[in-house]
């Protein structure tokens, strides 16, 4: 078979099996550094990281962010002085350049060369995986022997709206589901909160109950967009979420939240 053979069956085969909008990432690069969700989902990835055992020496580590759009979390990461390579298969990969992000792998998993880290990050990744486990077990491969993921999900299926159709999800997670695929590619959970707790009453009742009565560009979901848009700014959501964030940390875990994260290592 030759390789230009090789590359089109392969672009095929994630073309079926991965879904996310065409723009995007462009759509995402557009609001991200403003944005209060992905700013503290950062905050969040990061206490996370510093707070693991095995993590004690973050700065030696080597950190894979597999999936990570337009790098905005490894240019987190790559602020702190942390080294991390960004492995994207689409177009995001340009805007992390722009973004200034010094190493970018452009192109699907199975072309990354073959290289250990101790750290792999799939943050709000698996969801647009319509089987996730042939990726994980792929992941591990390029995990060091005593290497962790940590993973980022939105979290229950009663909150489902136009929102996760929009953004190509197959489905949203509890602790249970997430826990048995990752068991399934031979991972075990080593530490796990739930976030965003703050967001659930709001995606309930501006997104989900709309979406369940099937009603099509209702006032109640342009009502979501514009408290969405008013939040990015509004300190008050920040403050509330960064509440959140120091009770994660003193407390360790949070039981319910609109989203989830995780840190797995590859079980003995």
């Amino acid at each position: 078979m030759s390789q230009n053979t090789s590359e089109n069956n392969l672009e095929k085969k994630e073309k079926s099996t991965l879904s996310y909008p065409s723009q995007g990432n462009d759509l995402c690069f557009q609001i991200e550094d403003n944005s209060f969700w992905f700013c503290y989902r950062n905050d969040l990835i990061l206490q996370t990281l510093k707070l693991s055992d095995k993590l004690k020496s973050l700065s030696q580590q080597r950190i894979l962010d597999l999936g990570g759009g337009n790098g905005f979390v490894a240019k987190m990461l790559q602020d702190q002085g942390l080294n991390v390579l960004l492995a994207e298969p689409g177009d995001g990969a340009k805007n992390a350049k722009k973004r200034g992000l010094k190493n970018i792998f452009h192109g699907p998993l199975e072309s990354l060369p073959s290289q250990k880290f101790d750290v792999i990050g799939l943050f709000d990744v698996i969801e647009h995986i319509a089987a996730p486990l042939p990726f994980l077990q792929l992941a591990q491969k390029f995990l060091q022997k005593e290497g962790q993921i940590i993973l980022t999900v939105p979290c229950y299926n009663i909150l489902w709206s136009k929102e996760d159709e929009a953004a190509g999800h197959f489905r949203r997670y509890t602790l249970k589901s997430l826990r048995r695929e990752l068991n399934d590619a031979n991972f075990e959970i080593v530490y796990h909160t739930y976030f965003f707790a703050a967001l659930l009453i709001p995606i309930f009742l501006f997104r989900s109950i709309p979406y369940f009565f099937c009603r099509k560009n209702t006032k109640e979901e342009n009502k979501l967009e514009d408290l969405v848009a008013q939040s990015t700014t509004d300190s008050i959501v920040r403050f509330i979420l960064n509440l959140e964030r120091r009770y994660i940390s003193k407390v360790s875990r949070l039981p319910f939240g609109a989203s989830l994260i995780v840190v797995a290592k590859k079980a003995k």
